[in-house]
């Protein structure tokens, strides 16, 4: 039985080098003093050179190495031949290597005393990548699963495989292979797919959105997304968090991250593999992810997850439309909403829209109708909703209202946000 009122073990923030303040376990991964790409490649369309031209683009400003076995430098970052030749142990690798090398090179970093590693799409291949030969495993999952083991036999946190990489703006860190420009802001992306997080940050730089922290599970054998909420939470710089699951593993555990994180600030979710085998199509096959876990779930979870506090979204426009909200900064102040037309019409359109989902209209105060009769004395006005129609006959039914009429509606003290 899955109970959304009780939280996951919360491991307490580490002691940060040097000083008291105290840093979470996953600091290091998502906020590196120092990067080194594994696979850096001056070939065109390459996760290697893709990931190297972003972190130079963001103007990454730490140190930056590189490990090519055929460069000795790519876009003028030197370059060692191999992983045990670096002369320090970065904070997080970069890996896009061939399947073959990938144990290999997992287990020199480790022996390097880097702690983090992210696996590209190049380096995801786990079927071949669980024993470092280019031999067929007999199943994804269990690929995967060796390759879990391995990390935690080294002491190394692995992101991915099939991740789209990590970003935080704000520090000039890019180490993705989006080809978005990623701008600074307090919006935390977290997905399990790399296609959708790719999606969203196209949106966001289209729309203007600035984010806080961007990662892209994939795979997700080690590092999940329980893990990045865990680390959200406590993150002063972000404010909200749009999330995209497929998969669960641990339901509990995820379910206690998402009310630890909804506590503090708002979490939207959008969920992958609703579409389970009904009893009206009993031999629809059950959708499984790219990991070979089970992505629909019962109804329990879907009660749980509304229970969390976290905001359940049913579609990719939805979760476009949450982002724009939250990337916009603004929060509510309560649990009513006021309408602003230029038509009785349209204000009612809006009403059915509130009743529809469920969403209380403010009845606007009269020190506001005077506030908007003052503005605009010609305006034949309706207080709830707040339709500003202009009076004169001969006006156009799409007369605009004017534009000072959405700053005094929001002002208004019945009203927790006017659009």
């Amino acid at each position: 039985m899955i109970d959304a009122q009780r939280d996951p073990v919360r491991v307490p923030p580490e002691p940060a080098d040097g000083d008291d303040e105290p840093r979470h376990r996953l600091h290091r991964l998502l906020r590196p003093s120092s990067v080194c790409v594994v696979g850096a490649s001056e070939r065109q369309g390459s996760p290697g050179r893709a990931v190297l031209a972003n972190l130079l683009a963001a103007g990454w400003s730490g140190p930056l190495l590189a490990v090519s076995p055929r460069h000795r430098s790519v876009m003028g970052i030197a370059c060692e031949r191999r992983v045990r030749d670096l002369d320090t142990a970065p904070d997080l690798a970069v890996v896009a290597v061939p399947p073959a090398a990938l144990v290999a090179t997992l287990t020199d970093l480790a022996a390097l005393g880097t702690r983090h590693a992210l696996l590209l799409p190049a380096a995801g291949a786990t079927s071949q990548a669980a024993h470092g030969t280019g031999a067929a495993t007999p199943s994804a999952a269990t690929a995967a699963s060796a390759l879990a083991a391995l990390g935690r036999s080294l002491g190394l946190r692995i992101v991915g495989p099939e991740s789209l990489g990590l970003a935080h703006p704000a520090i000039g860190l890019n180490a993705t292979v989006s080809r978005s420009r990623i701008a600074a802001g307090s919006l935390a992306i977290v997905a399990e797919s790399s296609s959708v997080c790719a999606a969203l940050l196209d949106f966001a730089e289209g729309s203007g959105i600035g984010v806080s922290t961007v990662l892209a599970t994939g795979a997700g054998i080690d590092v999940d997304v329980a893990d990045l909420l865990d680390y959200l939470s406590y993150d002063a710089e972000t404010r909200s968090i749009a999330v995209h699951l497929e998969g669960v593993r641990d339901a509990r555990r995820l379910l206690g991250a998402l009310r630890a994180a909804a506590r503090s600030k708002p979490v939207v979710v959008l969920r992958a593999g609703q579409a389970c085998r009904s009893d009206d199509d009993p031999v629809a096959p059950i959708p499984v992810t790219h990991t070979e876990v089970l992505a629909c779930s019962d109804e329990a979870f879907a009660s749980a997850l509304r229970r969390s506090g976290a905001v359940a979204v049913d579609s990719f426009g939805e979760l476009f439309g949450a982002v724009e909200w939250l990337g916009a900064g603004r929060r509510v102040r309560g649990d009513r909403l006021g309408i602003v037309s230029n038509g009785a019409g349209l204000a009612v359109l809006g009403q059915d829209a509130c009743r529809r989902y469920r969403v209380r209209c403010a009845a606007l105060a009269p020190v506001t109708i005077a506030a908007v009769q003052a503005d605009d004395p010609t305006a034949a006005l309706a207080a709830d909703p707040l339709a500003a129609v202009p009076a004169a006959p001969a006006a156009a039914p799409t007369e605009p209202v004017s534009t000072r009429v959405p700053g005094i509606a929001v002002t208004d003290p019945g009203s927790a946000g006017s659009p």
